[in-house]
C-alpha cells in the first residue's frame, strides 16, 4: 500500500530489507491495489526499488513473477526494460515446520 506524502511504499521497504542477495536485489511480489492500478503506482514503486538497489550497489534486480499474474500478461516488467530469461529454472520446496 502506498502511504501518504513522499514516503515509499511499505512493500518496497520490506522487499529491499529482506531480499538483497549479494549484488542482486531479488523481488518476489510487487503489486498495487486494484483501485490504484493504471495510475503509475507500479512504475513509481519500481523506480524507487531501482533507486534503492543502485544506492546499495546492486548490479541487477531479479523479479519473480508468475505467468498467471495480470502483471505478466500485461507485460508490465518488459515495459520497464526487464527481460524474461526463459533459460532459467526456478525451483521451490515447501517446508512443513508446523
Amino acid at each position: 500500500a502506498i502511504q501518504g506524502g513522499s514516503q515509499r511504499p511499505t512493500a518496497i521497504k520490506m522487499a529491499l530489507a529482506d531480499k538483497l542477495s549479494g549484488m542482486t536485489a531479488a523481488l518476489s511480489v510487487v503489486s498495487a491495489l486494484l483501485m490504484a492500478r493504471n495510475r503509475g503506482v507500479g512504475k513509481r514503486s519500481m523506480a524507487a526499488i531501482e533507486s534503492e538497489a543502485a544506492a546499495r550497489k546492486c548490479f541487477r534486480i531479479s523479479v519473480l513473477n508468475s505467468r498467471e499474474r495480470d502483471s505478466y500478461r500485461r507485460g508490465f516488467y518488459p515495459s520497464l526494460g526487464y527481460e524474461e530469461r526463459p533459460s532459467v529454472a526456478h525451483f521451490t520446496k515447501r517446508l512443513d515446520w508446523g
